[in-house]
């Protein structure tokens, strides 16, 4: 048997693999290879575990290490305590007028309760709640403590800082208010009234009474603002309250000195006197022309009797004289003819009753003359008084007149006084509403729960932090371990390289420094019992145990590289087999 020997030296686990120099198509030792490798597309879960296996010890002192650094950081670390209190935001007193409003209130209630959100995060409010409380004097919040850590120290330590102004109440107040926003959280409740505000500090008690500050200034922050909104609007009303006493008091004057300067008492005074005066006075002239009219009939039918017959005329014979007159003659005529019935002519007492006939007739005559003369004298009367009557109603109407012109613009000066009055009244009424608000405000908001100290810090999570760190320390030790030997371009054993030149392994010897590789030679018989000698014999019995001894006589040892021991296994197997069988090495 002939065995061709290439020089190679062995790396720490290489590995040898055999083939023939008669055959092109060699026959492997166990198994016959593929053409080529195939491509397994399923994931070899074995791979990786033998991965983590290999170096399972160094994943988990890697572990303990960062979970006690873990547990020390999380030790060192300050606890932060949340306090909330829970405010409720009263619904605004907007009056609703019409259809409109009433579809809108809810979007106009949204939109009143988020500005008031709005409002509770804003820098005002903020600013009130740090100079109420004071916070710059609580160390956590103290602008003027240097800021911590390492990096902070050496930036202090490296850049010059310029001269700082002097800490006023103002600067501390301004420097103060981006802490309270970073340590402050207001969230609205979803559907309903409710903002929680919560505040995060070292100290349990400083966190709910910050909490509790909160919602307070918010309250004081909107009373005062509606305080200062009324004081402007009540400003405003008592200038122009002054502004119009001033009007009406000069209005007023005005009314006045036109009442003295017509003579008028008062509006309805003097019209109703001349209204009253034109009456009577129309009145009286109807009155006069109808006795003036009833005269002047019965004095024209008086005027058309010309045998002093007036028994026709009513306006005569209705007289009280007349009537009498005649009842007189008609008595003395009685008288006569009863005397002369009884006595003659010339008897004295038919003489004495023709006298007394004669005087009565003559005194009838006389009474209706009388009454004619006196008709006359009435007709000429009453036309008279119809036309001093009718001289008295024109000036009468005149009169009126004059008092219309002055009522028109009397009221004119008084409709200015009554419109001044009313402007001036409700201007005061206003006045006294804004003043007595000013007093009876309603809190926008008020308290519901306020904030407690809590009993558990809300951050950090001990715990939480010393599990997260052993799962991410073990699982990041894995992943290191697997993409270590993904990317090693070594082999790293037996079955790494079976795996990855997919050829078997008959034996891996030790590795040897150059220095001792001539010694080497004849190991296998000087140190029979040595790593490298059992190496030899692990070779030598696959080779035997395999139908590759069998089917060829002859075996080809190469390597990759020079120097990687060819010449000293060879020469080793060749001792070894030589135990055997006869053995050439050539």
């Amino acid at each position: 048997m002939k065995m061709r020997y290439v020089d190679a030296q062995l790396s720490p686990q290489a590995a040898m693999s055999f083939g023939s120099s008669r055959n092109p198509n060699p026959v492997w030792p166990f198994a016959e290879p593929p053409e080529a490798a195939p491509q397994d597309t399923k994931v070899d879960w074995s791979v990786y575990w033998r991965s983590v296996r290999k170096r399972v010890w160094q994943i988990l002192i890697l572990a303990l290490v960062l979970t006690v650094g873990a547990i020390i950081y999380a030790q060192s670390i300050q606890p932060v305590f949340r306090s909330t209190t829970t405010l409720l935001i009263e619904a605004g007193k907007s009056k609703i007028l019409s259809i409109e409003e009433v579809y809108s209130a809810v979007s106009q209630d949204r939109e009143y309760y988020q500005t008031q959100v709005e409002i509770l995060r804003s820098r005002d409010v903020a600013r009130r709640t740090v100079v109420s409380t004071k916070l710059w004097d609580e160390p956590e919040f103290d602008p003027r403590r240097p800021a911590g850590g390492i990096v902070a120290r050496l930036k202090a330590m490296v850049v010059v800082s310029p001269e700082q102004a002097p800490w006023t109440p103002e600067r501390l107040a301004d420097e103060t208010v981006g802490r309270y926003l970073a340590a402050v959280s207001i969230e609205p409740v979803r559907l309903s009234q409710l903002v929680k505000i919560s505040f995060e500090a070292t100290d349990p008690a400083l966190a709910a009474k910050m909490a509790d500050a909160t919602a307070l200034a918010f309250i004081e922050s909107d009373r005062d603002a509606r305080l200062k909104l009324n004081l402007s609007v009540t400003g405003l009303l008592q200038d122009r309250l002054v502004a119009l006493r001033e009007k009406l008091l000069q209005s007023e004057q005005e009314l006045q000195k036109f009442r003295e300067g017509a003579g008028l008492v008062s509006t309805s005074g003097s019209q109703g006197i001349a209204g009253q005066q034109m009456s009577d006075i129309s009145q009286r002239l109807v009155a006069a022309k109808v006795r003036r009219t009833e005269l002047e009939s019965a004095y024209q039918q008086v005027e058309r009797i010309t045998d002093g017959d007036y028994s026709s005329v009513s306006a005569v014979i209705n007289q009280p004289g007349l009537m009498e007159a005649r009842t007189r003659v008609s008595l003395a005529t009685l008288q006569l003819e009863e005397v002369t019935k009884t006595l003659g002519d010339q008897h004295s007492r038919v003489i004495e009753a023709r006298s007394a006939l004669a005087a009565a007739q003559r005194q009838l005559q006389a009474q209706s003359r009388a009454i004619v003369a006196s008709l006359k004298a009435e007709a000429q009367a009453a036309r008279d008084t119809e036309r001093s009557l009718q001289g008295a109603l024109s000036s009468a109407r005149t009169a009126v007149q004059g008092v219309n012109r002055q009522e028109f613009q009397l009221g004119v000066l008084e409709r200015e006084v009554q419109t001044n009055k009313q402007l001036y009244e409700l201007f005061l009424s206003r006045t006294k509403e804004t003043s007595v608000s000013t007093n009876l405000q309603t809190a926008v908001a008020r308290i519901v729960d306020r904030a407690m100290p809590a009993g558990a810090p809300l951050r950090p999570n001990k715990p939480q932090i010393v599990m997260l760190t052993l799962l991410l320390s073990l699982a990041g030790g894995a992943l290191a371990s697997i993409l270590r030997d993904k990317f090693s371009n070594t082999l790293q054993g037996s079955e790494e390289a079976e795996s990855r030149l997919h050829h078997p392994v008959l034996a891996a010897l030790p590795a040897v420094r150059e220095s001792d590789a001539p010694g080497l030679t004849r190991s296998f018989l000087d140190n029979p019992r040595s790593h490298h000698a059992d190496g030899i014999r692990n070779a030598r019995t696959s080779m035997l145990l395999s139908k590759f001894v069998v089917a060829h006589k002859v075996i080809l040892v190469t390597s990759a590289l020079s120097g990687e021991g060819k010449t000293t296994f060879c020469t080793n197997l060749a001792f070894a087999h030589a135990q055997t069988k006869r053995t050439l090495l050539i």
